[in-house]
């Protein structure tokens, strides 16, 4: 509860609206990162089948090309034949050369080195990756890294080779910003490598163990052939975040408006009943003492519990800003335990080592009515060694009493197991004066709002009249609210027993209240 009312101050508000905010961009970011991580992922995987789709394209051609040169005749090694395939290079980028093979697939000659190749390699030693046609087939040439691809048809008396450079089937095939840090590399079924464009990648550099990579390969369904692009992990998440301040921005804002929704919520006012039951719970609901004297000599000769609301920040709420409410909500009820058993426990010292003191507490019509109340209240004073003779209960009238041949019962119970009874508020609530005589008490209260009318000039009236009252009734007096020597004076003069008000003392803290008592008996 003390961080809920932290955050109803505008130190919470503030750290509710930056702390959401920064966890908005924090969040924002992770998705940012997130999402943009499998977004260059994806962009990866979809170079990777750029790269195939290259490379089948360029062996579809090749093979085209061979059937076009078989068909043109140009299967020998003679001039007219060489300047055929000489032409037919020259219109074809991707092939770098055309072999002429005998019938056991070895190279003759090709257009590039004349009679005597510059691939001296014997086609039938090295690996063949065979294809769905029994006669065309796909074999390392050269140290089968050179960056060549072989590909050979071979027909009943002689044989065709074209050589394919796939370097330009490599270069440019990834962005400028991953290419120092990527290979791309095209191979046989995954097994042997033909060509590589790696512009710093090294084998040690792959073999850092300070560094991530990701790699993506495809295979082809048609033809022996397997891509693979490997993208440093670190490049692969920088890659292409010019939206990236345009997002955290967003999320900032987002945060913000966020943020101060909350705290706005936040700041909002708890409800009154919710906040006065949490009150209750967390025992902040606490005593303070008027002492009440007698009118003769203003001695203190007891005092009167009243309540005071002390929230965790240490703000006193007066009783006018919520005991209505209390009221009203049946709240009063464990109030009012909570408040007599906490004065008692405060106070007990002084009235058990001198028993003429006594000590009194407001109860509610519905709370005198309640079920279990006599029980309780016997039970709390017995724990505290308080005789009940120290007890005053005083009725108050802001609420109606509408059974009072009920509460005329109650109050008989309690006046003998030994309690005093006041009728408080007299003559200003619900109840009319008829029901003084119905309750039978024994002590009558004069509220301040008679006593504030009381000078030398008059306005005694309707003091004396309730005086009068007492007396015919046999009860005693008390005059709420005295504030001046006047009053105090005049009160006496009509015969008013007993008075309490800021002319002798304010609403004490218990502790002080006891100081005040001990100090007058050493007088």
């Amino acid at each position: 509860m003390r961080l809920a009312n932290f955050f109803r101050s505008k130190l919470g508000s503030l750290v509710a609206v930056v702390g959401v905010t920064v966890l908005s961009v924090a969040i924002t970011i992770g998705i940012y990162e997130t999402v943009r991580f499998w977004k260059n992922k994806e962009y990866l995987e979809e170079l990777n089948q750029k790269l195939l789709v290259r490379a089948e394209l360029a062996a579809d051609y090749a093979i085209i090309t061979l059937n076009e040169t078989a068909e043109a005749g140009y299967t020998t090694c003679t001039d007219a034949s060489m300047g055929g395939l000489a032409e037919t290079i020259f219109t074809k980028s991707n092939i770098k050369d055309i072999a002429i093979l005998d019938t056991q697939g070895n190279s003759v000659c090709s257009v590039i080195s004349g009679q005597r190749s510059t691939y001296p390699v014997d086609i039938s030693q090295k690996n063949k990756f065979p294809t769905s046609n029994d006669r065309i087939n796909f074999v390392e040439v050269g140290t089968g890294s050179d960056g060549i691809i072989g590909i050979t048809w071979q027909f009943a008396d002689f044989g065709l080779m074209a050589l394919i450079n796939i370097d330009t089937l490599l270069f440019d095939i990834f962005p400028m910003d991953w290419r120092d840090n990527s290979i791309a590399s095209i191979g046989f079924n995954s097994d042997a490598l033909i060509g590589t464009h790696d512009s710093t990648m090294t084998a040690d550099f792959m073999n850092d163990p300070s560094k991530e990579f990701v790699s993506y390969q495809a295979q082809s369904t048609r033809y022996p052939l397997n891509t693979q692009l490997v993208v440093e992990l670190q490049q692969l998440v920088m890659h292409n975040r010019e939206d990236e301040n345009f997002f955290i921005a967003g999320g900032g804002i987002l945060g913000l408006l966020f943020g101060l929704l909350i705290a706005q919520l936040l700041a909002r006012p708890e409800n009154p009943i919710t906040e006065i039951k949490r009150g209750i719970e967390a025992d902040e609901f606490v005593p303070y003492v008027q002492p009440l004297f007698d009118l003769k000599d203003l001695k203190i000769i007891g005092g009167e519990a009243l309540m005071r609301w002390r929230k965790p920040d240490g703000t006193m709420v007066p009783p006018s800003h919520f005991i209505n409410l209390a009221e009203d909500s049946g709240l009063i009820v464990p109030m009012t335990r909570s408040i007599i058993k906490q004065t008692l426990n405060h106070v007990d010292d002084i009235l058990i080592r001198d028993r003429s003191l006594k000590v009194s507490f407001n109860i509610t019509p519905q709370d005198l009515m309640s079920d279990g109340f006599i029980m309780d209240l016997t039970s709390i004073v017995s724990d505290s060694r308080v005789k009940p003779e120290q007890i005053v209960l005083e009725i108050t009238e802001r609420q109606e009493i509408k059974d009072e041949h009920k509460a005329a019962g109650v109050v008989e119970s309690l006046k003998s197991l030994g309690y005093r009874i006041a009728l408080d508020d007299t003559g200003t609530g619900h109840n009319g004066l008829s029901y003084i005589q119905d309750l039978n008490a024994d002590i009558m209260k004069i509220d301040k709002k008679f006593v504030d009318f009381i000078s030398d000039d008059g306005g005694t009236e309707i003091v004396q009249m309730l005086v009068q009252l007492a007396k015919r009734m046999k009860m005693q007096t008390i005059a709420e609210g005295i504030e001046t020597e006047t009053q105090a004076r005049i009160l006496n003069e009509l015969g008013v027993d007993q008075g309490q008000g800021y002319y002798v003392a304010k609403p004490l803290e218990p502790e002080e209240f006891c100081m005040q008592v001990r100090k007058q008996a050493l007088k």
